[in-house]
């Protein structure tokens, strides 16, 4: 994290298309693919954030997901 952005590395696609950020309590201003404009689903759950990565690939060295929080 740097800031108000938090930095997901996808090594590899996750098992179940998504990925849990355990902070319920987080405001997500909105989520995005590094290095453009792209926007990531997310949803928020009672137990956190759900970002999904259907639809994501997964290249080498690895994939960069942003999260803005405010």
């Amino acid at each position: 994290q740097k800031g108000k952005i938090i930095y997901i590395h996808l090594f590899k696609a996750p098992d179940g298309n998504a990925i849990l950020l355990p902070d319920a309590k987080m405001k997500i201003k909105q989520v995005k693919l590094f290095g453009g404009n792209t926007p990531v689903k997310y949803t928020k759950q009672k137990d956190g954030i759900s970002i999904s990565t259907e639809g994501i690939t997964v290249n080498d060295p690895d994939t960069v997901i942003m999260v803005e929080v405010g």
